[in-house]
């Protein structure tokens, strides 16, 4: 029979293709087409004799181009690290534990164990259903027995950044906690991605009402035709449709702060000194030191937000407000920085030299978007304009995707505090 496995860390199944997605929503108009309807949700006879069945039809085949995911999307979900128990025979060869029996019966016992290892480069093979992947050695692994786990190559790093102490032997321990998962730990809450899990991956349940009625929300989403194409795509992707949780989360929005405006700047005479003419105390009539003191512990959407009070604060703090924006990002949200460069194990079972999985991906790919805008690694610190950058964040949804996973990184690291594992 087989059944779909999914990333233990993002919760996300990998895709095939970039119109898997689409190919779910496309499922949907054969149900609506169907003489039965009442197995799609209650009053469907009754919505559909208002909105005919066909604009449904309509609207997806418009918008069908634009319901694709990309093929780096594609290609980042089937990247993964494979974690498996091992054990070492008498000659000292190395081999998989597929049954995981000394670790898995007792669950407190797993939580310290140090027989667990990561497997890269591994790949599914062709049908997820049957929990088949192989590394780049040709090595055949199975997560059918419930020894193993997968964790998408992305958020293995965002893993190890955010939660270094959420081991290999950890994360099985969480999984394996219950025997009826199929990868997910059931005390996390992965958001809407969480609403897919089921033997067979629901790829449209990760809209709003995707707990209860999935298919009344992309049919009244995709059939309305009041509405222009571009909100409509809007709702999909940024909206309650939910899409963006199955984006890439390492693609910096780096070309777009390259190609942002710049915050303008308006001359303005600023004086240490108090004004004489206004006795009533005032944010502007603090001295700009103070201003730039008390802009050390804003949030960058506070102090992007105080920057457009007046131009009188603007002009104190725009100046300075590269360096503040840059260290409120390392301390407020790291989730908007690339990970690592981490040294990564060699697998017990490793004979190729790793090539793809080195743990410098982000590092390198970071340093390269900039350098190809004129910054070079040297003066990414001081030249990258980073209050630009933040705000370019909070459009991107590769960047809501990371943090996504960076929150149930930290649940994870919580879980394991609680259970007494760390």
């Amino acid at each position: 029979m087989g059944s779909d496995i999914f990333c233990s860390v993002s919760g996300a199944r990998y895709f095939c293709r970039t119109d898997e997605f689409l190919d779910e929503l496309y499922s949907l108009e054969e149900a609506l087409l169907a003489p039965d309807m009442r197995d799609i949700w209650p009053g469907a006879r009754r919505e559909l004799e208002l909105v005919p069945r066909d604009s449904f039809s309509t609207g997806l085949r418009k918008l069908a181009k634009d319901l694709h995911y990309s093929e780096e999307d594609v290609e980042s979900s089937y990247r993964f690290v494979l974690f498996c128990s091992f054990v070492t025979l008498e000659d000292g060869s190395i081999v998989l534990d597929e049954l995981g029996t000394p670790e898995l019966l007792g669950h407190w016992r797993y939580g310290r164990s140090t027989k667990v290892t990561e497997i890269f480069n591994v790949c599914p093979e062709e049908d997820p259903v049957y929990g088949e992947y192989r590394d780049a050695d040709g090595h055949s692994f199975s997560t059918d027995g419930g020894s193993i786990i997968i964790v998408a190559y992305t958020s293995y790093l965002i893993l190890k950044q955010a939660a270094p102490e959420v081991k290999p032997n950890i994360l099985c321990a969480l999984v394996n906690r219950y025997r009826h998962t199929t990868g997910e730990v059931p005390e996390i809450d992965y958001g809407p991605v969480g609403r897919t899990f089921d033997r067979h991956v629901e790829w449209t349940s990760i809209c709003e009402e995707g707990s209860r009625y999935p298919n009344q929300f992309w049919y009244r989403l995709l059939s309305n035709k009041e509405r222009a194409d571009e909100d409509i795509l809007h709702d999909a992707w940024r909206g309650p449709g939910n899409m963006w949780v199955f984006v890439r989360p390492d693609r910096f929005p780096i070309k777009e702060t390259l190609a942002a405006k710049p915050i303008p700047k308006f001359p303005y005479l600023i004086t240490a000194e108090p004004s004489l003419h206004n006795h009533r105390p005032t944010l502007g009539s603090l001295p700009p030191d103070i201003l730039l003191y008390t802009c050390e512990f804003l949030p960058i959407r506070s102090i992007y937000a105080l920057i457009t009070t007046c131009k009188k604060i603007r002009s104190a703090i725009l100046p300075h407000a590269n360096p503040i924006a840059r260290r409120r990002l390392i301390e407020d949200e790291p989730w908007y920085l690339p990970a690592g460069p981490f040294e990564l194990p060699a697998g017990p079972f490793e004979k190729t030299p790793r090539l793809e999985m080195n743990g410098r991906e982000e590092i390198e790919w970071w340093a390269a978007q900039w350098a190809a805008g004129g910054i070079s690694k040297e003066d990414m610190d001081i030249k990258i304009p980073w209050l630009i950058y933040r705000k370019e964040c909070s459009k991107s949804m590769s960047m809501w995707n990371r943090k996504r996973i960076w929150g149930i990184c930290k649940k994870l690291d919580a879980l394991a505090r609680a259970i007494g594992w760390l």
